[in-house]
């Protein structure tokens, strides 16, 4: 080998590389900046300065159960190892973009037999009556090396997407997170809603069944009529057709939650069967402002990286338009015997820079770019859609929150006052001061009066978790 000759390509060749390095500085396509969204000065909270958001925020519960639900969930839903793989993706395509930045060595090998054309003009005239070799054997080994210098940024444009959609799939996955946390949290809630309901509508069973139990007694002994009877029972058999509704109600709660924290259906039936109370809801109400909605909301980040991604891939898009720079070179041994391969008179080497640029595509490249900044404008818009869906949404929750809350407050006075009429009916109607319709009307409107509160206090949980969901609590767990 001529070190001196390869010595000389090396250092013309770095110093281009140098060069070109240089003006790597520069890259072509429009830089990100977040867009800056107009948020609303204030949202519908009750009067009150903002406070933190818990993480946590099931834990207003006071549920033991609850917690051991969500920390179930966040090893074994399915949907969570799904946005978990889905991340991995991201970041190993992160990786292989970034891969493409730096120098690619390969290595090869060849042992065979060849067979050469006469005519070749790489054969040089033989004298006449000299024979022709054509065939011949060859060993070659090697190694081969390539760089493309990133002289207009397409690569580093294609980096900064792949990071801002690892970002975007990190989001989406802290998305999963917090809707799987708040759907167990109201599944749960309308569990024991129900349970409360069922539990109400046997307590007036036996109410009504000691009702008709004293009415038949009275037909027995003549101071009844028999019109009565059929009243009472009537009403008791109304009652009771509403128990089978209820139970189907409480299995379908048992077989969602079952689900989303990864198990069969009937999994957890008989531990989530057993009766417990709804809770208290907690007087203070936890607020935010619009900017911590906004930062603190999976979804908005990932639209916004979203966008940050799509603009990267303009420049990407952009740099087609450029020649593209590499370095690259060969060193290897060749030689017609295997016993010489290995001698230094077999080495054969290459070292220079090289161009290449596509100077007509029919139009594809500008396409391409077209294409690309279409799709950016989409993700910008939709990165507004989603700005605004939020605050439609945390507007919407606090006004449904602040009106079941006085409508239970409502519903628990009229509750007083029904138990009360009916209390007051039956010693009027033993005492035959009234007739029995006015019993039968006040234990009827207790039943109804006492399932409305327990839904709307149902209601008033659902609409509290769906506002701490809409602040984009949850996923930091």
């Amino acid at each position: 080998m001529n070190h001196e000759s390869f010595h000389r390509g090396l250092r013309y060749s770095l110093a281009l590389g140098i060069l070109c390095l240089m003006w790597t500085a520069c890259s072509v396509g429009p830089d990100y900046e977040a867009p800056d969204i107009q948020t609303p000065a204030a949202l519908g909270f009750e009067t009150g300065p903002p406070t933190p958001l818990p993480p946590t925020w099931w834990a207003l519960l006071e549920d033991p159960l609850m917690e051991e639900l969500m920390q179930r969930a966040l090893t074994n839903n399915h949907d969570l190892k799904i946005a978990q793989a889905r991340l991995r993706e991201a970041r190993a395509g992160r990786q292989a973009a970034a891969s493409t930045n730096y120098p690619t060595v390969g290595a090869s090998g060849f042992a065979g037999r060849q067979r050469q054309s006469q005519n070749s003009p790489n054969i040089p005239p033989l004298p006449p009556g000299t024979p022709f070799e054509a065939e011949s054997d060859l060993f070659r080994t090697g190694f081969d090396a390539a760089w493309e210098i990133d002289v207009f940024g397409g690569t580093r444009r294609s980096i900064e997407g792949a990071d801002a959609r690892s970002e975007a799939a990190s989001a989406r996955l802290n998305e999963v997170v917090r809707t799987i946390l708040a759907e167990i949290a109201l599944n749960y809630v309308e569990l024991r809603g129900i349970q409360e309901r069922q539990r109400t509508t046997l307590k007036n069973i036996n109410i009504q069944e000691d009702t008709r139990a004293f009415v038949e007694n009275r037909f027995q002994s003549g101071l009844g009529t028999e019109l009565e009877l059929a009243q009472a029972l009537a009403q008791l058999r109304t009652t009771q057709a509403a128990l089978p509704g209820l139970e189907a109600g409480i299995r379908a709660r048992i077989y969602q939650i079952s689900t989303l924290v990864g198990d069969s259906p009937g999994a957890w039936l008989d531990t989530l069967s057993a009766y417990q109370p709804l809770p208290d809801i907690p007087t203070a109400i936890t607020r935010d402002i619009p900017s911590e909605v906004l930062r603190r909301r999976p979804d908005v980040q990932g639209a916004e990286r979203t966008l940050a991604a799509e603009t990267a891939d303009i420049g990407a898009a952009i740099a087609d338009f450029f020649p593209k720079f590499s370095l690259t070179g060969g060193l290897a041994l060749e030689s017609g015997e295997s016993s010489s391969l290995f001698e230094s008179a077999s080495q054969t080497w290459s070292f220079g820079p090289g161009i290449s640029w596509a100077l007509f595509q029919g139009g594809r490249i500008r396409a391409n770019v077209d294409a690309q900044e279409a799709q950016a404008e989409a993700a910008l818009a939709q990165y507004e859609k989603v700005v605004l869906s939020v605050f439609q949404e945390v507007e919407t929750v606090i006004v449904e929150h602040n009106r079941e809350r006085e409508t239970s407050l409502r519903l628990e006075s009229a509750l007083n006052e029904t138990s009360r009429s009916v209390e007051l009916s039956r010693v009027l109607y033993e005492e035959g001061l009234t007739d029995f319709l006015s019993v039968l009307d006040a234990e009827g409107r207790l039943t109804l009066v006492e399932d409305q509160y327990t839904q709307s206090k149902t209601r008033e949980w659902t609409s509290l978790i769906r506002l701490y969901k809409a602040l984009g609590g949850g996923w930091e767990v």
